[in-house]
């Protein structure tokens, strides 16, 4: 191999292969020319004259130009950058890129989403296996801040005057319920004796005392009467609620009436009194009874009460 200096150094003392021509040499330089040539030493021990010369440099090429790409609805075409349009060369045709058309692929299966126990979750509609895509905290972002207050708007037009109404009807209500009883022991639903009633809307069953609101409507109920009790013991506070077999426990504390009793066996005959309010998605049973829940030491012996109960609507 001849340097840059014309001196040929020897690469190898191996002799070649007489079959494969070929040999490699790694250490080349960069920046460099280099002369490759080949001898051959015959069977009497003569060297033959170089030959086979091969030269090439190791310099860096210089910088290739920058190319664009376009596609011109038939042809990907190219050209250097900064050339004009006309410039741009075919590189190759559209069509020599289209593959022939696949099969159709089977379709694919429908899936249900739900949101529950914290995820969006979803399954295929023949499975039964829900699975968490999703869950709810990570879909929840951060309060916002507050925003401005807007500006006050226009004033809106005046309406235009409504048609007269019609006549209204003569005053009244849609039903109404009423009745008393008596009731000598705790925890007996209490029986009523009615004395007044009109319309469907409220029903009473005597055979298990119980009063059925209709589905649908608004009722007042007003509750007055008097309780006797006893103490059972000591130095005992005494009293009674009413339950209603609905709303038992808001009932119960409003209803409670007592007093402190000093003697064993002391009697007192108290006041209660309570109306409220129901509101009837469903039909409602109302079975009233008296409860000494709230006051264990307390013995019953009768009672004496009135209830009205009016549909509003």
């Amino acid at each position: 191999m001849r340097m840059d200096d014309g001196d040929f150094v020897r690469v190898t003392d191996a002799p070649l292969s007489d079959t494969t021509f070929e040999y490699t040499y790694d250490t080349l330089k960069g920046d460099t020319t280099y002369t490759f040539a080949v001898s051959s030493v015959g069977n009497n021990g003569t060297v033959s004259a170089l030959s086979n010369t091969k030269t090439f440099s190791t310099f860096a090429g210089a910088g290739g130009r920058e190319i664009e790409f376009r596609n011109n609805g038939s042809s990907i075409q190219w050209r250097y950058t900064g050339e004009d349009d006309s410039a741009f060369r075919d590189l190759v045709a559209l069509a020599d890129l289209t593959g022939s058309a696949g099969s159709n692929g089977t379709d694919g299966k429908q899936v249900e989403l739900r949101a529950y126990d914290g995820y969006i979750q979803w399954k295929y509609i023949d499975d039964t296996v829900w699975n968490n895509l999703i869950a709810l905290s990570e879909l929840k972002g951060d309060k916002g801040d507050k925003g401005d207050k807007g500006d006050k708007g226009d004033k809106g037009d005046k309406g235009d005057k409504g048609d007269k109404g019609d006549p209204g009807q003569n005053g009244g209500s849609f039903g109404y319920f009423a009745a008393n009883g008596r009731v000598y022991s705790w925890g007996t639903p209490l029986p009523f004796n009615v004395k007044k009633e009109s319309g469907d809307l409220i029903s009473y069953d005597a055979s298990s005392k119980t009063i059925t609101l209709s589905k649908g409507h608004t009722y007042s109920m007003v509750f007055s009467g008097t309780v006797m009790i006893s103490a059972n013991g000591t130095y005992k506070l005494c009293g009674a609620s009413l339950i209603d077999g609905y709303n038992s426990s808001e009932m119960m504390l409003e209803t409670r009436t007592y007093v402190s009793m000093i003697d064993d066996g002391q009697g007192a005959r108290l006041g209660m009194s309570y109306n409220t309010i129901y509101r009837s998605e469903a039909d409602i049973a109302l079975t009233f009874q008296y409860t000494n829940m709230l006051f264990q030491n307390t013995n019953f012996t009768d009672s004496q009460y009135n209830i009205t109960i009016i549909a509003l609507d």
